[in-house]
């Protein structure tokens, strides 16, 4: 079976590696040994059990989307909210159309938030 993700283990993930990065300091490199460890306390929720590696993959992806936030708010034409996203107003639906058709992973951020935001503030601020 493949490898599923609830939010709950995604949350436990990023726990995980923010805890790591404020022990070992800044310009830390999570290590294989980090990985493998992280990935034996986070139960399988559903699929199969998490492995280093799937642990390391995920946390690559959910940056991924880390990033796209972070674009989101520090574009100055709008206020990101962590419940509403862009919370982008009728008068401001041009302007988001420009920057999502730049910008298309960040579509599903125009009127919500993103559950990870604020750990990933402590992770990457």
């Amino acid at each position: 079976p493949q490898c599923e993700w609830s939010k709950d283990e995604e949350s436990l993930l990023l726990d995980g590696v923010c805890n790591e990065l404020s022990r070992a300091g800044d310009g830390a490199n999570l290590k294989k040994s980090f990985w493998t460890s992280l990935a034996t306390g986070i139960p399988a929720e559903n699929g199969a059990p998490k492995s280093a590696a799937a642990c390391k993959t995920k946390y690559t992806r959910v940056r991924g989307t880390w990033k796209i936030v972070a674009g989101i708010i520090r574009n100055s034409g709008w206020s990101w909210d962590s419940t509403y996203g862009a919370n982008i107003t009728p008068e401001l639906s041009t302007m988001w159309e420009e920057y999502v058709n730049a910008n298309p992973k960040a579509a599903p951020y125009r009127n919500e938030g993103w559950i990870h935001e604020e750990i990933f503030r402590q992770i990457q601020p």
